[in-house]
């Protein structure tokens, strides 16, 4: 019963997690595409800050698809491989 009421607590705060897009939520429930984003290797675009998760890219910045996860897009920039809402273009991961 208690694990029972810690998970939908968890589930509440989640749910009213401020600035938190479904994305970003569902990406802890896509190990494929973290799997994904650390076996690429590519021209690593340079960025004039270090990058943090809730950064948005800006637009000049090509994203890469991710196979079968259209609401992502990916990036490497500086030495950081990103996780973005495809949509928003928000950081939602850094590997």
């Amino acid at each position: 019963m208690r694990r029972l009421i810690a998970i939908a607590a968890l589930i509440a705060s989640l749910a009213e997690a401020p600035g938190l897009t479904s994305a970003e939520v569902a990406i802890a429930d896509e190990p494929a595409v973290r799997g994904w984003a650390l076996l690429q290797e590519g021209p690593a675009v340079t960025f004039e800050k270090d990058v943090l998760r809730g950064d948005i890219i800006p637009d000049g910045i090509k994203l890469a698809e991710v196979p079968n996860y259209p609401q992502y897009g990916f990036v490497i920039l500086n030495t950081e491989r990103l996780i973005v809402d495809a949509q928003t273009r928000k950081v939602i991961a850094v590997y």
